[in-house]
């Protein structure tokens, strides 16, 4: 791959959703099923599930800044966690940073990075249960 490619909001959702398979496995001792999809028109990745009694879409497009990214992190439909300088519909609960993401020399993404990530976006979900 090129170093386009290892920023290409495909790659870094892709390197996200295995985090998250990982983190739900061993949150909950089992397997876990998520969805993905990337839109090229848009250049969107979105990763979908149901974990904790919540339906989760998670939206990851890339930043204005180089090699940062905005999510919009949907739960239930109408609450919503944002991750960079974007706006949406919906219930604000919480707003962060973009996702930025350290990378190797080469541009790859190392798994201890995306699993930082993916523990936000589990954080989120967990937050929304403390309430």
């Amino acid at each position: 791959m090129s170093e386009k490619e290892y920023t290409n909001p495909d790659y870094v959702a892709g390197k996200i959703r295995d985090s998250l398979l990982k983190k739900f496995k061993d949150y909950t001792g089992c397997d876990f099923g998520l969805g993905y999809h990337y839109n090229h028109d848009t250049k969107e990745a979105m990763i979908y599930f149901c974990f904790s009694k919540h339906k989760s879409e998670i939206i990851i497009s890339k930043n204005s800044v180089d090699k940062e990214y905005n999510a919009i992190h949907r739960v239930d439909e109408d609450k919503i966690f944002l991750y960079g300088n974007i706006e949406t519909n919906g219930s604000l609960i919480k707003r962060h940073n973009p996702i930025k993401l350290k990378r190797s020399k080469t541009g790859r993404i190392g798994d201890e990075e995306s699993s930082k990530i993916a523990k936000f976006f589990l954080d989120d979900l967990l937050e929304l249960d403390r309430k």
